[in-house]
């Protein structure tokens, strides 16, 4: 009998798990509550070494790099337009796959169109009201009273997941980090291609990358004070650009020029703080990719793809749903609670006084041990063995 999978969500964590899935025999429907899941809002993202390799082990990577910035070098910039730093790869990381920067529309288009090809059904504007659990299969029910009957309900459904609740009640609510991210894309001739961007302030960071006819696609982190969540709409696209402009547009700096210049600025997003979750499965349900481990901080996409990569191995090869869930909690707790550590780490260091020091004082540093050395367990990380590739 064909094992029946439900994935709640299509972002990217749950179209890549049913590309996986789908593509192993497992019968995969996927429900996302929004229309159009892919959107036209979420700015670009990073997609680093460990992330390609986990689109590449499931033959995702080539449609991918069709729509992306292939980027081989990363500048350092504080706020005054000061170059802290070249970075690029070295070592044995020089023959891993490049970085690649994306639309994530685009990204999540393509994986929700590979999902398809598989045999995998995507329905939208499908809510999930609950689930049940039984030793035998999982229904779930949809707003619209709709109930389907599955062997495994996996929650893909991001920070807010309604089916990590459903697996535990005390799942506390995630906490607003005090900041949003706001992208563009502007016109802005001779910035090269290939190159990403990333500018450090007191406060926040912003990025940005070209495309070779000119195009730059960036986003910025801007602090929002005492605001929570709610009263964040409140504010016009007009007060945004102000924040923006007293953050990252002072003096004559790339930044300053791709703020004004810009036609209409994307929605802003809350950022929200890095989580440990205590529970990730129960019975026959289990949560990946921010559902289960609220990164941020750029890492939580490369995460993402790999729980869906390592989820669908899991339920692949070992009979026994609850088991198979218990293998991937089991091989992806590690190495999610590291990242989590150091988004941590590095939300701390951020509101550090003196911050514009330590960024001349440290960026030599940064280039040498942490580029090369010690962000290998996170760049060098074959998904297929589970382990770090030396370096």
């Amino acid at each position: 009998m064909t094992l029946r999978a439900t994935i709640v969500g299509a972002g990217l964590a749950g179209s890549l798990t049913a590309v996986a899935l789908a593509r192993s025999g497992v019968g995969t429907s996927v429900y996302e509550a929004y229309l159009d899941p892919a959107g036209t809002t979420g700015g670009f993202l990073n997609l680093t070494a460990n992330a390609l390799g986990a689109l590449h082990s499931v033959g995702c990577l080539e449609q991918i790099q069709a729509r992306g910035i292939v980027v081989n070098r990363l500048c350092l910039w504080n706020g005054e337009g000061r170059l802290l730093g070249r970075l690029s790869r070295a070592g044995r990381l020089a023959n891993r796959p490049m970085n690649l920067s994306i639309m994530r529309g685009d990204l999540v288009s393509v994986l929700r169109d590979e999902a398809v090809r598989a045999g995998a059904e995507v329905h939208t504007g499908r809510w999930l009201a609950g689930a049940t659990s039984s030793t035998g299969g999982v229904t779930a029910q949809f707003i619209d009273g709709a109930r389907v009957e599955c062997d495994v309900l996996v929650g893909a459904d991001g920070t807010h997941s309604r089916v990590r609740r459903v697996i535990s009640n005390a799942a506390p609510p995630p906490e607003y980090g005090g900041h949003c991210a706001i992208d563009g894309v502007t016109r802005l001739p001779g910035i090269a291609a290939g190159t990403l961007h990333l500018v450090v302030s007191r406060q926040g960071c912003f990025q940005y990358t070209a495309k070779p006819d000119g195009t730059v696609w960036w986003n910025a982190l801007v602090p929002t004070g005492d605001l929570d969540p709610a009263e964040l709409a409140g504010i016009s696209e007009q007060g945004w650009r102000s924040r923006l402009s007293a953050q990252y547009g002072q003096g004559d700096t790339p930044c300053a020029a791709l703020i004004a210049q810009c036609a209409t600025l994307g929605r802003p997003a809350p950022l929200y703080l890095p989580q440990r979750l205590a529970h990730w499965r129960r019975g026959r349900m289990v949560v990946l990719g921010d559902a289960a481990h609220p990164v941020g901080y750029g890492l939580g996409a490369g995460l993402a793809l790999e729980d869906a990569v390592v989820l669908g191995r899991c339920l692949r090869d070992i009979d026994d749903v609850p088991m198979a869930l218990a293998a991937y909690e089991s091989m992806r707790r590690s190495r999610t609670e590291r990242a989590l550590r150091a988004g941590t780490r590095y939300g701390r260091f951020r509101n550090l006084p003196g911050r514009g020091w330590l960024d001349v004082a440290l960026a030599p540093l940064y280039r040498r041990y942490f580029w090369g050395g010690a962000s290998s367990w996170l760049l060098a990380y074959d998904v297929e063995w589970h382990r770090q590739v030396r370096v």
